[in-house]
């Protein structure tokens, strides 16, 4: 039986562990656009990434590159057979952590930056956390908290942002375990000015976002020691006192680090993805109609009594 007391979880080594980043001026047989010296295509990429890797398929291929701040060459692969290559990747050969070089200064253990080995293991102490039990009991959490944003939004609102302060406030009460009012009120601050000028330049900006990372981190070690101590079922106090077959836990900075990660992604790419649906369907006014009809047959279904997890197939 594993003991109770094995001390935390240690590190593994993988092979993106000892990888820098370099210039890559052997990509220059690909094609791609001209660049700036300096900043590179992100003037023409960085408003709408979406619209611009579709315009240089076209001209391009479904194989490019396209230039960053510096002028650092980045590889766009495109279609289905490539995601499948990249993103599966059965035989470890893509590093996740330096795609995403730019999160590094602020979450630099969250999940997403784990690569391999060391990933799959982080992953699999945080998969009870995600099972149909615990979905269902967030689930119940979150259907007050939507119902009490939706009370307030008028008829015209800014979805985007309406979207944003609602999943960061589903993200810090059911998934953080804080209560609503001022004790989240900080957190939300900084979190939002992390996520803000993440890609900022040297400057005003970034030194704001890494002192608002500071405090951020600060604020959930404190509160890291009360949850270790906890029995909470919040996803925060779980993941605080979750262990892996041999008993050991995670480091606390390895807990703060995955939570920081949840937030962004409980928060901003769900704000995003929300909004993302809101202007498909105001493009398709059948789909808004199918989507009513279904809400309306719900409501009887559920006789007013609210969503639940059984119901979201």
């Amino acid at each position: 039986m594993a003991s109770r007391h094995a001390g935390n979880m240690p590190r593994i080594p993988v092979a993106s562990d000892g990888l820098r980043a370099r210039a890559n001026r052997d990509l220059q047989h690909l094609p791609g656009p001209r660049s700036h010296w300096f900043w590179g295509n992100s003037r023409e990429f960085l408003p709408n990434p979406g619209h611009y890797i579709r315009k240089m398929r076209e001209r391009y291929g479904d194989c490019f590159t396209v230039g960053m701040l510096h002028n650092r060459r980045q590889v766009v692969l495109c279609g289905p057979r490539a995601n499948r290559l990249v993103l599966l990747d059965p035989d470890d050969n893509f590093s996740t952590r330096w795609g995403w070089e730019v999160f590094h200064a602020y979450f630099p253990g969250m999940v997403l930056l784990r690569d391999f080995a060391d990933h799959r293991r982080h992953r699999r102490i945080m998969t009870p956390l995600f099972k149909p039990d615990a979905l269902a009991h967030y689930l119940a959490q979150m259907d007050p908290i939507i119902r009490a944003s939706l009370d307030t939004w008028g008829d015209t609102i800014d979805a985007y942002r309406a979207q944003k302060q609602l999943t960061l406030d589903i993200a810090l009460r059911v998934f953080c375990g804080f209560g609503p009012g001022a004790s989240s009120a900080p957190l939300s601050r900084d979190l939002r000015t992390i996520l803000d000028n993440v890609m900022a330049l040297p400057g005003i900006r970034r030194w704001r976002s890494l002192r608002a990372r500071d405090r951020l981190r600060a604020a959930l070690r404190t509160e890291l020691h009360v949850r270790r101590e906890s029995d909470g079922d919040d996803l925060f106090s779980r993941l605080a006192t979750e262990r892996d077959e041999s008993g050991r836990r995670l480091a606390d900075r390895d807990v703060i680090d995955h939570m920081l990660g949840l937030l962004v992604a409980a928060h901003d790419t769900t704000a995003s993805a929300l909004t993302t649906i809101c202007m498909q369907i105001a493009h398709r006014p059948g789909w808004q109609e199918r989507l009513r009809e279904e809400c309306r047959e719900l409501r009887e279904t559920t006789a007013h009594e609210g969503l639940t997890y059984a119901l979201l197939d």
